[in-house]
């Protein structure tokens, strides 16, 4: 890492990507990301349209997993369960869920070089949307492949 790279240390930085189908929130926590990904101005602009767009909100489902993968973080971080407030961490997650996204969190904060990220929730496509016809294949992903936090290089 050089030193224009430590400028994403430290900040709780929104990043988004979309593939052919779908799309992609990360929240660094303070982690490190090259400034080529975290400076690049579409993540702002895709934000904005995202938090502007006016489409109907789409149903969510939070990662049936996440318990599990918040006691590994907990237990990491030295944090007691009982001054964890689930509401308050999950309501960025569940609003880009709800606007399409597949949202993720960096799980062990207190190391800001880890890249292991962890699926908080993912929307739910209904019957009139195109994307229907995967839900049941990605419930089935997230319950097998999703139970974990995974590394994420960008």
């Amino acid at each position: 890492m050089n030193s224009d790279e430590f400028e994403s240390l430290g900040f709780d930085i929104d990043l988004f990507f979309h593939n052919h189908l779908f799309d992609f929130h990360f929240a660094t926590a303070g982690g490190y990301v090259p400034r080529q990904i975290f400076s690049a101005p579409n993540h702002k602009l895709f934000r904005a349209q995202l938090l502007s767009s006016n489409a109907p909100k789409m149903e969510y489902i939070i990662n049936p997993n996440l318990d599990k993968i918040l006691s590994l973080k907990f237990e990491s971080q030295k944090i007691k369960e009982e001054n964890f407030n689930r509401n308050l961490y999950l309501s960025d997650f569940i609003l880009y869920a709800t606007k399409g996204c597949f949202s993720f969190d960096r799980t062990f904060i207190s190391n800001q070089s880890d890249i292991r990220y962890h699926l908080v929730a993912y929307p739910f496509f209904s019957f009139s949307h195109p994307l229907h016809k995967l839900n049941e294949m990605i419930r089935e992903i997230v319950k097998k492949e999703f139970d974990q936090p995974i590394e994420v290089r960008f």
